[in-house]
Parts: C-alpha cells; structure tokens; sequence
C-alpha cells in the first residue's frame, strides 16, 4: 500500500509540476574529474538533492520531498542508511562478502540475507513477504534491470534501464547508491530517479506500467546537462530536467 500512494505521489506531482520549455542550465565549468551533481530538478520546486562527505562520497539524498536517505560508511562500503519521509522511518545495515558485494540487509532486525551472482552480476533476494527480487548490474554497476515477483504471482514485474554509454552521467565522480537504495524499497517507484543516478546518462526506463525516455544534452565535457522527460501511460507532457554540478 505505501509503494501505491508514493507512486501516485511522484506521478502526480510530474503531471501537475512541469517545468517550463524555456529555462535552461547554468553550468559552470568544473573540472571532470572533480564534477559532483548537486540537483537534479524535474519539476518546479521540485529537486533530487545531494550532498558529499569529503571523499566525494554521497551523504544524503533528498527525493523530491518524499524520502530523505542519509548515508553512512565503512571501509567505503555503505554500511547504514536512514530513511525518513513518505517511504517509511527507520535504519538499513548492510554487510558484505570478502569481494565488496552485499551479502545482507537489515531492517528492525530483520536480517534478508542476499544472495550474489557474478555469473550474471545480479543480485538476489526473498523479502519477509517471499516476494523475491533479482536486481542486476552493468559492468560499471550500473542498474540493468530489477525484477519483482511477487509470492503466489507467475507474472513478474520487470523495470529495465538504457544507457547513453559514450557520455558521463550524475554519479561519474562519486559512489554507486542506486542498487542499496532500490535493494531496500524495491517496487516504490522510484526507478524514475534512481535512473538519473548513474555512472553513465539514462535513456529508457521501461517497466510494466509505463516507460520513461530521457531525451539528454551534453556540455562540453560530455556530462548530461539537461534532458526531456516523456513518460507514457500518464497523462503528462513532456518536462525538462535540470542537472546542476558543483565542486567540493
């Protein structure tokens, strides 16, 4: 029930929130390699928000108001997240494998053991509803593809993600947090912008319900700098997505 209304949520401030045609980024011109995303605003008033840690690595995110996820590290894996807002409350822990990968999620508790396969570099898991979830990465750790299965259901939900490959996304020049972020709240529809948080730009995310197309421009350091947003199945037209870089 909660995935639902945070889904209507997002979707309803998209419809009733878009930005205008006109407005364009400011870019200021950073070094690549020192390049961090601070926002990446799809509506009006309405931003995915990050800030870093000195290592560059993400310490929060804000989810267009609905969920704030707060980072925390060891031995630069990330060891907790706490998660305040419309999602839920609460604190995540996770632990690992000898080689760097999640073996383990924590909730209240409750321990979901996951399981790795390098064969296909996907990650596996049952919830405590035996719903199971296979979340699979690209060789950069890009998300691929998450798919849901819900207990008793033969007819899985899919959501897969297309890449720009020769450009540089969001997450070039910091941590990978898409995986632990869906990993923990699979199925709640943020796959809209986790797909922003990418070491490469996001072209296509296409699930069960609807497909998002981000049409991207690039600056002249191949960073997306700006994109147009078109999801079917919604009523919405198409909107503009800024992304504004900043330097530690």
């Amino acid at each position: 029930m909660k995935s639902k209304i945070l889904i209507l949520s997002l979707i309803s401030v998209f419809i009733f929130s878009c930005k205008s045609d006109d407005e364009s980024s400011d870019i200021t011109q950073i070094p690549a390699e020192e390049r961090l995303i601070q926002n990446i605003n799809f509506f009006d008033d309405t931003d995915i928000a990050l800030s870093y840690n000195p290592d560059k690595t993400v310490e929060t995110i804000n989810f267009a108001g609905q969920a704030i996820f707060f980072f925390n590290y060891s031995e630069n894996q990330i060891s907790t997240i706490e998660v305040t807002g419309a999602i839920g409350n609460g604190m995540y822990t996770f632990t690992y494998d000898n080689n760097d990968r999640i073996s383990a999620f924590a909730f209240n508790d409750e321990v979901t053991p996951v399981v790795w396969n390098e064969a296909d570099r996907s990650y596996f898991y049952e919830n405590e509803n035996f719903d199971e979830v296979t979340i699979t990465l690209k060789p950069n750790n890009d998300i691929e593809k998450i798919k849901y299965v819900e207990a008793g259901d033969n007819d899985p939900y899919s959501i897969n993600y297309i890449y720009e490959e020769s450009k540089k996304g969001t997450m070039t020049n910091s941590n990978e947090i898409a995986t632990a972020i869906e990993m923990i709240f699979p199925h709640y529809g943020l796959e809209i912008y986790t797909g922003t948080l990418a070491k490469k730009p996001i072209k296509i995310v296409a699930g069960s319900v609807m497909i998002c197309t981000y049409n991207n421009t690039y600056d002249d350091q191949d960073f997306v700098s700006a994109s147009t947003l078109s999801v079917s199945g919604t009523s919405a037209e198409p909107s503009p997505i800024i992304y504004t870089y900043i330097k530690l």
